[in-house]
């Protein structure tokens, strides 16, 4: 099963291809397994323990100060020397449906306890990364999965860049405040939002519309992509079915065929639609605020705003956005690093001696991506805004220090609005070094 999912993925992996490879009669493989996904599940289980066991032996080996080292280095370790037994835990994992992607969030909690484990043994006072280990780990799991989709050969040049992102974090453990992922009180819904790309298109009425060929066939092709989104909710990418859709739109499938081929190209439409949404709207906030650290506050006040309005189309985004097939995973994700444009400014803040590396920009993006996942997956009322001021800190502690960060932050989660000298004497303040 793993050398199939890493050749041809999960999707499109045969238990006839598995059991070539395997050697073994069909009848043997039901002997064993009910169904493709039960052998996709057990065989990520039995990475998950053999990638477990290897940096729980690295981190023991170690000071418990250097865990984060020991641990990033197995991770590297295993996505260079372990190609297809990487491809699949940290690749094909995010595509294979609910049951592989608790595999894939349980290996990754298992991995942030080994962390904890040694951290509680360090002195009083060591600084430590203020963020969540297992959001960290999440993130770094996703840059990794990226560099395999690109077939890069070599991973030990990523270890300095990315050890250097996660002490960029660190702070006293009494002046921790974004370890765990609890929602806090932040500012008001962003009065940037408008109504930017809302899918809302209602049914046409009965009879002739007085609509232009043009418009009835925007209407039809957005009411596909709103009863796709709500239907990927609900069911997953796996079980929406063209019949389904049509039904849930409120229309036949000449009209579906007119608009789209087929069910993949659908979720492709449907992540480019969001994308174009979220950057509009981040966008937006983001050049009409002032200095650079305003401007990602703003941003991640817009796209939260809009992620917690649109809770279908960011299922869509966060959830299902690796089922469709390797042509819409490498999109998305150069979707997600396009991100990094808002952290760009950042450099003319930070010191010249320690800027952080483009790699770093890169984890920003797949951690805050991470993040937005896990409170969609968790079910129930997305509480994003609420944690915005997670994501400041992640986007501005590498420029600026975690202590400038969090002084910024403060500043945010208290009303003060400074006056334009103000600004400037802050401005002043935040181009220094990180580190005063």
């Amino acid at each position: 099963m793993v050398e199939t999912a890493a050749e041809h993925g999960y999707a499109a992996a045969t238990i006839a291809q598995v059991i070539a490879h395997a050697g073994v009669s069909r009848p043997t493989f039901y002997e064993y397994f009910a169904n493709k996904d039960d052998c996709f599940s057990a065989a990520l289980g039995d990475l998950q323990v053999q990638l477990l066991a290897n940096m729980s032996q690295a981190v023991r080996a170690e000071a418990p100060e250097c865990a984060w080292q020991a641990a990033i280095a197995t991770l590297l370790a295993f996505a260079g020397s372990e190609r297809s037994k990487a491809e699949v835990l940290l690749n094909e994992a995010i595509a294979a449906g609910p049951r592989a992607l608790d595999t894939r969030d349980q290996g990754i909690a298992r991995m942030a306890e080994i962390i904890e484990a040694a951290h509680e043994r360090i002195a009083p006072g060591t600084a430590t990364p203020d963020l969540s280990p297992g959001l960290m780990l999440g993130g770094t799991c996703r840059l990794l999965a990226s560099h395999l989709r690109e077939h890069e050969r070599s991973m030990t040049g990523l270890l300095q860049e990315l050890l250097g992102w996660i002490a960029s974090y660190e702070q006293p453990a009494g002046r921790h405040r974004w370890r765990t992922l609890q929602p806090v009180l932040a500012s008001a819904p962003s009065p940037s939002l408008g109504d930017i790309g809302m899918l809302v298109p209602s049914a046409l009425g009965p009879g002739r519309p007085r609509l232009s060929k043009l418009q009835v066939g925007e209407n039809h092709r957005q009411r596909i992509l709103l009863a796709t989104a709500r239907l990927a909710q609900q069911e997953g990418y796996a079980a929406t079915t063209v019949t389904g859709i049509c039904k849930a739109a409120g229309l036949d499938a000449r009209v579906f065929y007119r608009c789209f081929p087929d069910k993949r190209t659908v979720f492709g439409a449907l992540h480019e639609h969001h994308f174009r949404q979220v950057m509009a709207v981040t966008a937006g906030a983001f050049f009409n605020a002032g200095l650079w650290p305003e401007r990602i506050w703003q941003a991640g006040r817009a796209l939260a705003h809009h992620m917690e309005q649109t809770p279908a189309l960011a299922h869509a985004s966060f959830i299902e956005s690796h089922a469709t097939g390797p042509v819409t995973v490498a999109r998305v994700q150069e979707l997600i690093y396009a991100f990094t444009i808002f952290l760009q400014e950042g450099y003319e803040y930070s010191s010249p001696s320690v800027p952080p590396s483009p790699a770093a920009l890169q984890a920003i993006a797949a951690t805050i991506f991470e993040m937005g996942y896990r409170q969609t997956r968790a079910g129930g009322e997305l509480e994003l805004l609420g944690l915005m001021p997670h994501a400041t800190f992640m986007a501005l502690a590498p420029f600026l220090g975690a202590v400038k960060a969090n002084r910024f932050i403060e500043q945010k989660l208290g009303h003060r609005a400074p006056d334009r000298a103000g600004e400037a004497s802050s401005a002043r303040g935040l181009s220094s070094s990180p580190n005063s």
